[in-house]
């Protein structure tokens, strides 16, 4: 507590010395209750009733605001050495504070109460509320100013430009969609849209495999199909064996030797399946233990209609999903990853003679197109006109990006494979 004591009186004493500091204080300690000492705390609360008030501040107001704590104003000012460092005091009562609302947190949520918590899924979403209100106390303050911010964006794009590349954006492995997208940057939330088994799983699995052959660390989380499912997919795509083939075990002795090769690549990536977790507040969990371990490259979750949300009530479907959407992009920015999120497409489609997606076409789609910074359409000619002279190609819509552009491109697609490629020029 003597750490404790001594920032707090510091942060009084500077104020006393500077209520011009008063300001910059509020931006840490938004009131007395961050402090320790419950009368320095009192202080506190009463010096920003005056300050909001207009009142003249010092030892004298002070004293006949709170005359029965006013003897402590003295042991403040004898204690503060100097009122350069304010910032700095008040930053450590804040992350004093922080540090025993965690600590009440831990000691405060016992899993083992039943009444309390019906499931342990419940006693997690305890948790991490607590945490994310913590979160919040921590982050509210840290602000900078126009000079740090342009010192560190400029660190940052000279040792980029040294490298020869920014490392915050992760290329797709197509080379037309980087083309619209200029690559997947940090924090980002894609949303990729298709109707029901037009393939939007086979190219997020293939964007996925590309990012994770390039030594980044992907978490898929499959709320439809089992990991064996998803693994055998991974094999046609990487193998490039028709799936019928993986599903009847009937090999040639050269697909399965394109099956063994294809075993050893996969096996050797850091691209981890989980078809286990089907609440938000579960992915939120897995994704910070894997976080904590080291960057996590990309999140797929596939999709978002299938998630869930136990102990949360919500006015009607639109506001759930909007919630869910808003929920995973700030994921991506809380953990520092980027993610693709699917999402099914309304039938509205179907009753137009032009099938390809549009943003009004995303299920209850205002406030899932908010949250995305990026929006993808995957729309096969063939789904709709088997005659079509478009077999084995797909258009990739882009509706929506922050930055880039705008616009579509066509893949290479490969139903026996489930396979997406780079189209050969003059296709």
């Amino acid at each position: 507590m003597g750490r404790d004591l001594k920032s707090e009186q510091a942060v009084i004493g500077s104020i006393m010395m500077e209520p011009d500091c008063i300001d910059l204080v509020k931006k840490y300690i938004p009131n007395g209750s961050y402090f320790v000492d419950k009368n320095l705390g009192r202080i506190l609360d009463a010096v920003y009733k005056m300050h909001d008030a207009g009142q003249v501040i010092d030892l004298t107001t002070v004293y006949d605001t709170v005359p029965d704590i006013a003897y402590l104003l003295s042991e403040v000012m004898d204690a503060l050495v100097t009122t350069a460092h304010v910032e700095e005091y008040a930053k450590m009562v804040r992350d004093s504070y922080a540090r025993r609302a965690l600590k009440k947190l831990i000691t405060g949520v016992n899993p083992l109460d039943t009444k309390k918590y019906n499931t342990p899924l419940d006693a997690v979403t305890e948790i991490e509320k607590s945490i994310r209100g913590i979160e919040q106390i921590i982050q509210n303050a840290e602000e900078m100013s126009a000079l740090e911010l342009v010192s560190t964006c400029l660190d940052d794009i000279e040792k980029d430009m040294e490298q020869g590349q920014n490392k915050n954006i992760l290329s797709t492995g197509f080379k037309d969609i980087d083309r619209l997208l200029l690559g997947i940057e940090l924090t980002e939330n894609v949303i990729l849209a298709a109707r029901p088994s037009a393939g939007k799983t086979s190219l997020a699995q293939c964007i996925a495999l590309n990012i994770a052959k390039k030594g980044g660390k992907v978490l898929f989380f499959s709320l439809e199909m089992s990991k064996k499912r998803l693994m055998n997919r991974l094999f046609s795509i990487e193998g490039k064996i028709n799936s019928e083939k993986i599903r009847t075990r009937n090999f040639s002795e050269e697909e399965y030797s394109r099956l063994i090769d294809a075993a050893s690549t996969l096996s050797n990536l850091n691209f981890i399946i989980i078809d286990d977790a089907f609440n938000l507040s579960e992915i939120k969990s897995i994704v910070a233990r894997h976080s904590a371990k080291g960057e996590v490259a990309l999140v797929v979750i596939d999709y978002l209609q299938l998630l869930r949300e136990s102990g949360r009530k919500f006015q009607n479907r639109q506001v759930e999903l909007g919630y869910y959407a808003n929920e995973i992009a700030r994921m991506a920015k809380m953990y520092g990853t980027r993610t693709i999120t699917l999402s099914q497409l309304s039938r509205a489609v179907e009753n137009r003679d032009d099938k390809r997606p549009r943003l009004s076409d995303l299920y209850e789609s205002g406030a899932i197109e908010a949250a995305a910074d990026i929006v993808l359409f995957l729309y096969r000619d063939e789904y709709y006109n088997p005659d079509t002279e478009d077999k084995g190609i797909a258009e990739i819509g882009v509706a929506k990006t922050r930055d880039g552009a705008t616009g579509s491109c066509r893949l290479a697609w490969v139903g026996d494979y489930y396979f997406f490629g780079n189209l050969a020029k003059g296709r």
